[in-house]
């Protein structure tokens, strides 16, 4: 018997079952990763499921704040504001008044200064902005129950 006969089955059996084995494993990892990916894709991590906590994502509600602007003359003034301030970050409406003099905004109050800025910049003067209570329809949307209208607060710094 030839030595090298007997080993050489041995070993091509061995290097196949290898193979087999590195082929399945292989196909095993891929589906655990496909597993992940669809979870992922579907049901998001837990982090995105229970929501970001972190400081950029906690944020004060919007209030309504009531905004004085003279150099308003005619509804193009007017709607040139409401336009501009609608569109910064952190805003949720604006209504630009241009008989009273006033420029409306729901928004962050971290946002008044660069709504005030904004406005500035477009050749108007600006006064205080004060806060304003919520009304008895959004109180009532609220289930608040308070139904009050507070004094307007001034958020300028002098």
């Amino acid at each position: 018997m030839n030595f090298s006969t007997i080993t050489r089955p041995h070993s091509d059996r061995h290097t196949m079952n290898s193979l087999v084995s590195s082929f399945l494993m292989i196909r095993l990892i891929c589906l655990i990763c496909l597993i992940c990916l669809i979870q992922f894709t579907l049901g998001g991590c837990r982090e995105a499921r229970d929501g970001d906590t972190s400081a950029a994502a906690i944020r004060p509600p919007a209030e309504t704040f009531v905004i004085e602007v003279s150099g308003m003359h005619c509804d193009n003034c007017a709607e040139a504001i409401t336009a501009k301030v609608a569109k910064i970050d952190g805003v949720t409406s604006c209504e630009a008044d241009w008989e009273r003099g006033t420029t409306t905004v729901l928004a962050r109050p971290d946002t008044i200064p660069t709504i005030q800025d904004s406005i500035a910049r477009m050749g108007f003067t600006i006064g205080p902005a004060a806060t304003v209570a919520p009304t008895d329809d959004q109180n009532a949307a609220d289930d608040s129950g308070a139904g009050a209208v507070e004094e307007a607060k001034d958020t300028t710094k002098n």
